[in-house]
């Protein structure tokens, strides 16, 4: 007991310390507020109390703990730290330095290359060597492990470890030469530092490194010349040197000469450029030496393998010598480029042209191309040694620029031309336009040069002196303008930026004081300078109060103001300015005269009326929009039908008073005062209304519209709008106006719906109204655009029958259908299932109906119903049915189709009603012949109606109802009618009597037709074919049951006219047999049983025929025997003659 006290003990300081523990922790410090506080999780031991003692004192101390926190303490002591990744170098390996240093001997150099490697990656790593044009002799690697290998076009250093490495490769490449010339050129690999230091035999060498980069040359103790070259991070390098120069001319050397000359005649200068071509046929050569023009100077001197060159005077002549580095040995060529130049003092009239000449060779020929500047105009006077070329026998790089091309083979040449100026030509066209003011007048246009032959640098023109120049020319073509003042005129010169040659538009600007004032005025057009041809057009505007008449004109010619404007210089003119005069010059001087008038006031007018047509009134509002020009006026007058006097209403902007002034032929004469006086626009409106309360309905009138005009304005033209805003008829007529769309109205009539529109330019026209009106026809708020039936008649006569109404309402609550609640089966409205209700007179069945959600929004009313058509179908009979009528006659009703299920007991005929079959038979002869068939054969009952499977449900909804129609195994007919209610009557016969009928009309046709053949004595085959075919021509054209019996008829004589038709032919056929035997002695035997067979078939035929028929036929027969026997006879004789 003790021992379990103790165990109990153990454990509640087991439960308790953690918490006391916890307890004695420190506060949290400072800053550690953001700490999630500890998870404490509830430690749980289970253990039988009576056995606590000795669960605990069990070896190994087993403890029991929960699943997940023994999962948790399982993952926690399975974790492991996760390494961080090793940071990795930026590169696995680098080349930190190349020293490279050789020598050149022997036509090759010999480098040793000095390779100091950094490997950053641990393992192997590859450093590409992109060695190229070197072959490589010998390497030397700093660590053995390391691997020197080819590698794709180069090669390749593979390092074992990181870790630096040194490695050594000697290598060889060979030098390069060409005359005067020596190079080495190699890839090497890149590096962050490089350097090459090259030994090359020789002292005095001009050393060249590409791509250029530091170079620095010295000479070394042992008199050779060291380059080096400082590579950074150029990776293909060219090294080339010249070396010195250790002999000279060769004594006896033989050279020939070729030179290209370009000799170029400026206004001021003339430049002449060689090309001399050297080659040399013997001997070495290190020097040549040139005859330079005469009074020219050397300006260039370019060519390979040049050491020096200067000139030496040789008595008259001034020779340019030129030395080189290397000597030309036998075969060489050499090419000098050699350029001089003379400054002429100016344009000389006649001029020797001097070329250079080489010296101290055997032979020299070449070609000569002259140009000149395209202001001079040259001409050769005297040419020496030179043949002339044509422009295509010139070589093809002297040809740009050619003027004239020469060859020439041997000296002394000489070249002389006369030269001269070209003046330039021009013509000018002037449009400007004078523009008088008040205050300013200003004169603009244009000036258009065709400049050819030569340009030039400046264009001048002349104008009176009383005008300003504002502007001229525009900024990107004109330097600046001056003006100078002579003899009352003012002469403006253009400084251009650039010569101008061809095409050239200069326009100005001018100004003075306005002189738009009464009065005469004198004007004339620019005076260009320099032109040939001095033409143009010009205008003078005044403003729009005064006019301008022409009184003199000096060298003018009027023109149309057209021209100004399709130029494009009007676009200056102002609004208040008018239209200018327009006039043509076509020499100078040219000028006008004009006589300047104030004009006097005048009003222009635009008359718009708009009559608003409404149920109970006619509204007028007449809108005149006045133009008030040259003078401000203080009244507006305008006339009126004197009936409005009282009603009209006037209305303008600034309106002090108005009066009527006078009143003749029923017309008024209104006055209206404004202040301040008006000048420009202003609108003058008038209102009115008539009164149409008088109009009754189905009553129409004439009226005829008053309409307002101005009094001011010498001509008017207006717009009349009739707007229709009630439900008035309108007949509308005019006279002296013309009907116009909608869209050729100002902006003020468009507005609203308008009727009709008319424009019209007579001072007084003529619109009548002929108004009717009318009756409110309410329209329809609720619609059925489809009523489809289908129906189902029982042997009972009882019609059972599913509806599907398609209804679009607006305001209808119910709908009233005349049926009797007590027929209903199953009603359904916009898929949803509803109780029938029963109407105040209780015949008649209400349905409750939902509003449409928009003009789409149609939904269904689906109604199953069964009424009795009469007593259950007998042997025959005739049944009626109706289409569910609405009891509103208000809602109209698409269409009505009925789909009508038949018992297959029974044949159906004569459908009738006011509804069309929309499947029927198609008429033609083919029905026809197979109705003749179908009567022939016995009448064929009509297939059942396959099984078609659930009907469509009534509509959709938690509550909707299925109905469902049987109508496997029945016969079906579809009809349709526009009307709103559907009738269809027909007639039904049991199919057995039916056939037996058929049956009875075929036997019928088929005995009378037979007594009708038996009574004609001839032309049975034609009686026979008529037969027949009156009865299937009417068959063709018939229908119903009509048809039916048409066919078993045509079916009953078609047989019967068969079978005598056939009779026929088989007679014929015999008599044609025995025709054919001949009476021959030798066949007298065969002729007689021929003919016992024929009066045997005569003896059938007689038992068949009637009495009066048989006699005739006999007496035929016999007179047929007797000529046949008298015709054998004839042909035995011939035959015995034979």
């Amino acid at each position: 007991m003790n021992k379990t006290r103790a165990a109990l003990s153990v454990l509640l300081a087991f439960a308790i310390f953690p918490g006391l523990a916890r307890a004695q922790e420190p506060p949290p410090a400072e800053g550690d507020g953001d700490k999630e506080p500890p998870v404490f999780v509830e430690k749980t031991i289970y253990a039988p109390f009576d056995k606590l003692e000795e669960i605990l004192q069990k070896e190994g101390k087993s403890i029991y703990l929960p699943y997940d926190e023994f999962v948790r303490l399982w993952r926690k002591a399975e974790e492991r730290p996760v390494k961080p990744e090793p940071e990795k170098p930026p590169a696995p390996v680098v080349l930190q330095s190349a020293v490279y240093e050789g020598a050149v001997e022997e036509g090759r150099a010999r480098i040793g290359a000095t390779l100091a490697v950094q490997s950053l990656a641990e393992g192997w790593s590859e450093l590409a060597l992109p060695f190229s044009g070197v072959a490589i002799e010998e390497v030397n690697l700093s660590n053995g492990r390391a691997l020197f290998a080819a590698r794709d076009q180069g090669y390749a250093l593979y390092l074992p470890e990181a870790g630096e490495y040194e490695a050594k490769i000697a290598f060889s490449l060979a030098v390069e030469e060409s005359p005067g010339k020596k190079s080495i050129q190699f890839r090497l690999p890149s590096a962050a530092i490089g350097r090459i230091d090259l030994t090359i035999p020789g002292k005095d060498l001009k050393v060249d490194a590409t791509p250029k980069t530091a170079l620095s040359v010295s000479e070394t103790d042992d008199g050779n010349t060291r380059a080096s070259v400082y590579l950074g991070q150029v990776a293909e390098m060219t090294l080339s040197w010249m070396p010195t120069v250790e002999k000279g001319t060769e004594e006896g050397a033989l050279v020939f000469a070729r030179q290209v000359l370009r000799a170029h005649l400026g206004e001021r200068t003339l430049r002449i450029e060689t090309g001399v071509h050297f080659e040399v046929m013997r001997g070495e050569v290190d020097a040549f030496k040139i005859e330079t023009p005469r009074d020219t100077r050397a300006i260039s001197v370019e060519g390979d393998n040049l050491k020096e060159w200067g000139l030496a005077e040789e008595g008259e002549k001034t020779n340019l010598w030129v030395r080189l580095h290397s000597s030309l040995k036998r075969k060489d060529s050499y090419e000098l480029a050699l350029a001089f130049e003379r400054i002429l003092d100016e344009t000389p009239a006649a001029l020797a042209i001097p070329l250079p000449r080489t010296q101290g060779t055997l032979r020299e020929s070449g070609h000569l191309v002259l140009s000149w500047a395209p202001s001079l105009d040259v001409r050769v006077t005297r040419s020496e040694g030179l043949s002339q070329l044509d422009p295509e026998d010139v070589p093809e790089p002297l040809r740009p620029h050619l003027g004239l091309g020469f060859a020439y083979l041997a000296h002394p040449l000489a070249l002389e031309v006369a030269a001269e100026r070209i003046t330039p030509t021009i013509h000018s066209s002037t449009t400007s336009v004078v523009v008088l003011g008040p205050e300013e007048d200003v004169w603009s246009g244009w000036i258009d040069y065709e400049i050819k032959k030569a340009g030039v640098f400046q264009l001048a023109f002349a104008v009176p002196e009383s005008w300003s120049v504002a502007s001229v020319g525009a900024p990107e073509t004109v330097e600046e303008f001056q003006t100078a003042d002579a003899d009352g005129q003012r002469t403006v010169t253009a400084q251009l930026k650039s010569k101008a040659i061809g095409e050239f538009r200069l326009p100005f600007r001018l100004t003075r004081l306005g002189t738009a004032a009464s009065g005469e005025q004198a004007f004339s057009p620019p005076l260009v300078a320099g032109t040939r041809q001095d033409r143009g057009l010009f205008g003078v505007a005044v403003p729009k109060k005064m006019e301008a008449r022409t009184l003199e004109k000096t060298k003018m010619t009027d023109a149309d103001r057209e021209e100004l404007i399709r130029s494009g210089v009007l676009g200056q003119l102002g609004s208040e300015t008018s239209l200018p005069l327009a006039y043509r010059y076509r020499e100078q001087p040219a000028g006008i005269r004009l006589d300047i008038r104030e004009k006097a006031r005048q009003i222009d007018v635009l008359a718009q009326h708009l009559i608003e047509v409404t149920d109970g009134e006619i509204r007028h509002t007449h809108w005149l929009d006045l133009d008030v020009l040259y003078a401000p006026a203080d009244t507006i007058r305008f006339r009126a039908p004197a009936e409005l006097d009282e009603k009209i209403k006037i209305e303008v902007k600034d309106k002090t008073s108005e009066r009527k002034v006078s009143s003749e032929g029923g017309v008024t004469l209104w006055e209206v005062h404004v202040a301040p006086p008006v000048l420009g626009s202003v609108t003058l409106t008038v209102t009115h209304t008539h009164d149409l309360a008088s109009l009754g309905s189905g009553e129409s009138a004439e009226y005829r519209v008053p309409l307002v005009h101005s009094a001011d304005a010498p001509s008017e033209s207006g717009f009349v709008a009739i707007r229709k805003e009630g439900s008035l008829a309108i007949e509308t007529s005019a006279e002296d106006a013309e009907p116009i769309g909608t869209v050729d109205l100002p902006g003020k009539l468009r507005q609203g719906k308008i009727d009709s529109a008319f424009r019209y330019y007579a001072p007084d026209p003529k619109v009548v109204l002929r108004l009717t009106r009318h009756d409110y026809q309410r329209l329809a708020t609720t619609v059925v655009d489809r009523l489809h039936a289908q129906c189902v008649l029982t042997r009972e006569r009882k019609l059972r029958t599913k509806v599907v109404l398609s209804v679009q309402n607006v305001e209808r609550t119910y709908l009233e259908l005349a049926l009797s609640p007590s027929s209903l089966r199953g009603l359904s409205v916009a898929g949803k299932s509803q109780a029938p209700k029963k109407a105040s007179g209780g015949e008649t069945t209400l349905v409750e109906i939902p509003r449409s959600a928009g003009r789409e929004g149609w939904f269904e009313i689906v109604v199953d119903y069964e009424e009795a058509l009469g007593d259950e179908m007998g042997l025959a009979g005739a049944v009626e049915a109706r289409t569910l009528r609405l009891v509103a006659d208000d809602i109209p009703i698409g269409k009505v189709d009925v789909e009508i299920y038949l018992p297959p007991e029974f044949r159906y005929l004569a459908f009738g009603g006011n509804m069309e079959e929309e499947e029927p038979a198609p008429a033609g002869i083919w029905t026809s012949f197979s109705r003749l068939f179908g009567g022939f054969f016995g009448p064929s009952k009509p297939r059942p109606e396959a099984a078609r499977g659930r009907s469509r449900p009534a509509g959709r909804g938690g509550d909707s109802i299925e109905i469902e129609l049987p109508t496997e195994g029945l016969v079906r007919h579809r009809y349709g009618t526009l009307a709103p209610e559907g009738t269809l009557d027909f007639w039904f016969v049991e199919w057995k009597f039916y056939a037996f009928v058929q049956f009875l009309m075929i036997v019928l046709a088929a005995g009378g037709s037979h007594v009708v053949l038996a009574r004609r004595q001839g032309r049975k085959l034609q009686v026979g074919l008529l037969l027949v075919l009156v009865p299937f021509l009417a068959l063709v054209f018939a229908g119903g049951a009509l048809a039916e019996f048409l066919a078993a008829a045509t079916t009953g004589a078609f047989l019967v006219a068969g079978y005598q038709g056939a009779r026929f032919l088989w007679t014929k056929y015999r008599e044609h047999q025995a025709a054919r035997k001949e009476s021959d002695p030798y066949l007298e035997g065969g002729t007689r049983e021929a003919e016992r067979g024929t009066e045997k078939q005569r003896e059938e035929l007689k038992e068949t025929k009637p009495e009066g028929e048989e006699k005739k036929e006999s007496g035929a027969g016999e007179k047929k025997e007797s000529e046949g026997k008298k015709e054998s006879e004839e042909k035995g004789e011939g035959g015995k003659k034979a």
